[in-house]
């Protein structure tokens, strides 16, 4: 029997609107030591939440960030889009 995957962390917070906002963070498939954060807005309507919107990123192993694509196929498409590099501190900065 296969177990279901879990993310590493997860987050949702109600929006002022009464929408529900989800932030996911995963081990990339293809390399583990990679991370997708996955964010999702849901609305609820006529007695169950709806997904209005669905964003991807996946981070680096150097710590860049590219939006992936949003597809309907069992596959994301990535897209390079560096949105920022994370900052590291040496030792000596601190």
């Amino acid at each position: 029997m296969q177990s279901k995957s879990r993310p590493k962390a997860s987050f949702s917070s109600l929006t002022s609107d009464g929408d529900r906002l989800e932030l996911a963070i995963w081990n990339a498939k293809i390399d583990p030591s990679e991370e997708v954060l996955a964010v999702k807005l849901d609305r609820f309507s006529g007695g169950r939440w709806d997904t209005v919107h669905r964003m991807a990123f996946r981070r680096t192993k150097d710590g860049n960030y590219e939006q992936l694509q949003k597809t309907t196929a069992s596959f994301v498409e990535r897209r390079p889009l560096t949105i920022f590099q994370a900052e590291t501190k040496s030792k000596e900065d601190v």
